[in-house]
C-alpha cells in the first residue's frame, strides 16, 4: 500500500511538472496580473512585469502629466477612468483574451504644438535567450477607434534592458534596430491583427520593448480625422517561443460527469499562438496554451500551434466517468 502511494505521488509530481512547463518566455503576456487596478492613464507599470522605458519626461510645461507612457487597460477599472474596457477613453474594444491589454501611442504629434512623442512599452523575459536559437514572436494589435493615424513600422526590440532612456521622448529610438518590424500599416479598429516574426538570438536578450524605431520621415501614415494627431494601438497576448517548440495538448484527463478540467500546458499566463478544436471539427473552441473544458461525454481535443508559419498539432482525450462519490 505504501509503495502504491509513493508511485501515485511521483506520478502526480511528474504530471504537475509537465503541465507547468513554460513555453512562452514573456512574463504576464496577456497583462492579466496586476499590482493594482488602473484608475487613470500612464500606469503601464501596474501590469506585473511591464513598464515604460522612461517615466520622467514631460512634453512641455503646459501638459500636466508625463508623456511617453503607455496605459494599462483592464476591465476592473471604472468607466470614468478612461482605462476600462470594452469602453475606454479612445476606444470600444474587448481584449484579445482575458481582461487586460496595453494602450500604446506609437506616434503622437498633437498633444502640444511643436512636439512629437513616442511611447515605449517594455517587459522582462523569464530568462535570457539562448545564443543561436531562433525565436518566434507573436502579438495581437488593433488600432483605437478614436485614433487619428494608422501607421507602419511598429517594432519589437530585444536587448539586455539598456535601451537609452536618457533622451527626451520627443526623439524616437532610431539608434536601435528592432528584430521584428511590421511594415504594413495597421488600420483595422474592429478585428485584432496577429503580428508574427522570427529572429536568431545573440544570447544577451532578456527584455522586450515595443515602440517606433524610425524617424518621422520613415513612418508611413494614413490619417482618418482632421483633429488630433496620434497613432495609438491596443496590444495583447504577447509570446516569445523557441521556434522548435511543439504544440502540446498535455496528458489525458479523467473527470466526473458535470465537472471541468484544464488541458494543455501552462503558457505563462496566456498569449500562446495556439488554437483548440474538438478533434475532427473545424470550429475553433478556444485559444491559448491552456484552456478549461467541460465535456458532457468523453471527448478528444486537438491543439494547433502556429510558430511563424511552422504548424504543429497534438491531441488529448478527456475521459468523462460517472460522478465521483
Amino acid at each position: 500500500m505504501k509503495k502504491l502511494l509513493i508511485i501515485n505521488v511521483l506520478l502526480f509530481i511528474c504530471a504537475c511538472t509537465y503541465v507547468q512547463a513554460q513555453i512562452n518566455l514573456v512574463r504576464n503576456p496577456g497583462f492579466e496580473t496586476y499590482s493594482a487596478c488602473p484608475f487613470t492613464y500612464d500606469l503601464a507599470y501596474y501590469a506585473t512585469g511591464w513598464n515604460a522605458i522612461d517615466s520622467n519626461w514631460f512634453i512641455g510645461s503646459s501638459y500636466p502629466s508625463p508623456a511617453c507612457l503607455p496605459d494599462y487597460i483592464n476591465s476592473c477599472a471604472t468607466f470614468s477612468s478612461g482605462v476600462s474596457c470594452p469602453i475606454g477613453g479612445y476606444f470600444f474594444q474587448n481584449p484579445h483574451s482575458g481582461n487586460g491589454m496595453m494602450q500604446v501611442r506609437f506616434y503622437d504629434d498633437g498633444r502640444t504644438t511643436g512636439y512629437i512623442s513616442f511611447d515605449y512599452l517594455q517587459g522582462r523575459l523569464e530568462h535570457t535567450l539562448v545564443a543561436g536559437q531562433r525565436y518566434c514572436v507573436t502579438f495581437y494589435i488593433v488600432r483605437e477607434n478614436n485614433c487619428n493615424y494608422a501607421i507602419n513600422n511598429i517594432g519589437v526590440y530585444f536587448d539586455n534592458g539598456n535601451i537609452d532612456t536618457s533622451r527626451n521622448c520627443t526623439t524616437p529610438q532610431i539608434a536601435y534596430t528592432p528584430q521584428i518590424i511590421e511594415t504594413i500599416i495597421i488600420s483595422d479598429t474592429l478585428n485584432w491583427t496577429k503580428i508574427q516574426g522570427s529572429f536568431i538570438a545573440t544570447g544577451t536578450e532578456n527584455f522586450i520593448t515595443f515602440g517606433e524605431f524610425f524617424d518621422t520621415a520613415h513612418i508611413a501614415k494614413i490619417r482618418f480625422a482632421s483633429t488630433g494627431a496620434w497613432g495609438a494601438y491596443l496590444i495583447d497576448d504577447v509570446s516569445v517561443i523557441a521556434s522548435d517548440a511543439l504544440a502540446t495538448a498535455g496528458p489525458d484527463e479523467w473527470m466526473g460527469a458535470g465537472d471541468s478540467t484544464y488541458i494543455g500546458v501552462d503558457s505563462n499566463g496566456d498569449g500562446m499562438p495556439c488554437y483548440w478544436y474538438v478533434l475532427g471539427s473545424s470550429t475553433r473552441i478556444d485559444s491559448g496554451g491552456r484552456i478549461k473544458v467541460r465535456p458532457a461525454v468523453t471527448t478528444s481535443y486537438e491543439v494547433v500551434m502556429d510558430l511563424c508559419g511552422t504548424i504543429t498539432r497534438d491531441t488529448v482525450v478527456v475521459h468523462v466517468c460517472g460522478r465521483w462519490g
